[in-house]
C-alpha cells in the first residue's frame, strides 16, 4: 500500500498579550527633575560665594544613615565603599562605622559614615552617635509606608535636637526601587513629608531632596551621598561662613 503523506504543520502563530503592564505608583522621574533643578541651585548659590578656587581644603563630614530596622542602610553604605551587600539581612548592632574619601569641587571631602541601627531597643543611645553631625540619609522602604510615617519623629527630629549644631541637612532615601511594582508609599505621604521639613529649614537657604535608591542593585547610591555632600558643602560654606 502506498505511503500516506505526513500533513504539514502549520507554523503556529503566537498570540499577542493583551495584558497590561502594571503601571508603577510612583514617578520617579519627577524627582529626579527635582534633583538637577536642586544641582543647578546649588552650583548658583556656590559660584556667588567665589568658593570655587585652585587652592584645596580639606573637610570632614560625620553623617548618619537613619532609619527603622531592614531599610537597606548597611546595604547602602556598603555599596557606596564599594563592598558586596550581604546575601541574607543582618541587623546592625548599635551602630557601624565607615570612612570615604572624595573630591568635591575642588576640596578634599571625607565622609565618616555612621551605620545607625534602626530597632527600638538601640533608641536610647542614638544620641551619642548624633553628636557633631554634619547631615543625614534618612532611609524608608518604598515598600513599607510605615518606615516613612516614623521619619520625622523618630529619626529626624531627635538628630536635629542632639547633634549639638540644630538643623542640619538631611536627604529622603526611598529605597528598594528594585521592587517597585510592589511600592505601597503614596506620592501624597511623600509630598506632605517633604512639605513638613522644607517648611522647618527654609530659613536656612536649603532644602530636603527626595533619591530614589536601589541598595541591592546600586542604582543611585552614589547620587544619593554626592546630594548629601553638596547640600553640607553649601550650608557649611555659604551660612556658616558668609
Amino acid at each position: 500500500m502506498p505511503k500516506q503523506k505526513k500533513e504539514e504543520q502549520k507554523p503556529q502563530v503566537k498570540k499577542k498579550s493583551t495584558k497590561k503592564r502594571k503601571k508603577a505608583p510612583l514617578k520617579l522621574e519627577i524627582d529626579k527633575k527635582k534633583l538637577e533643578e536642586y544641582d543647578t541651585i546649588l552650583f548658583k548659590k556656590l559660584s556667588e560665594k567665589t568658593v570655587f578656587s585652585d587652592s584645596q581644603a580639606d573637610y570632614r563630614f560625620k553623617v548618619c544613615l537613619l532609619g527603622d530596622a531592614a531599610v537597606g542602610k548597611t546595604t547602602l553604605r556598603r555599596r557606596y565603599m564599594g563592598e558586596t551587600p550581604e546575601s541574607n539581612y543582618l541587623p546592625t548592632i548599635g551602630a557601624d562605622f565607615a570612612v570615604k574619601r572624595i573630591t568635591l569641587f575642588n576640596n578634599k571631602v571625607t565622609f565618616q559614615i555612621w551605620d545607625l541601627a534602626g530597632q527600638e531597643n538601640y533608641s536610647s543611645i542614638m544620641p551619642i552617635y548624633y553628636q557633631g553631625a554634619f547631615g543625614a540619609l534618612a532611609v524608608f522602604d518604598i515598600t513599607r509606608p510605615e518606615t516613612l510615617d516614623s521619619i520625622i519623629e523618630r529619626w529626624i527630629y531627635p538628630l536635629w535636637e542632639k547633634n549639638g549644631t540644630g538643623k542640619i541637612p538631611v536627604v529622603l532615601i526611598g529605597n528598594k526601587i528594585d521592587l517597585i511594582y510592589e511600592a505601597k508609599i503614596k506620592k501624597r505621604q511623600l509630598k506632605e513629608v517633604e512639605k513638613s521639613l522644607n517648611n522647618e529649614i527654609k530659613e536656612f537657604g536649603f532644602s530636603t531632596p527626595i533619591v530614589f535608591t536601589s541598595a541591592l542593585k546600586g542604582e543611585n547610591v552614589n547620587l544619593a551621598f554626592e546630594t548629601l555632600a553638596k547640600t553640607i558643602y553649601l550650608w557649611k560654606i555659604y551660612h556658616k561662613k558668609g
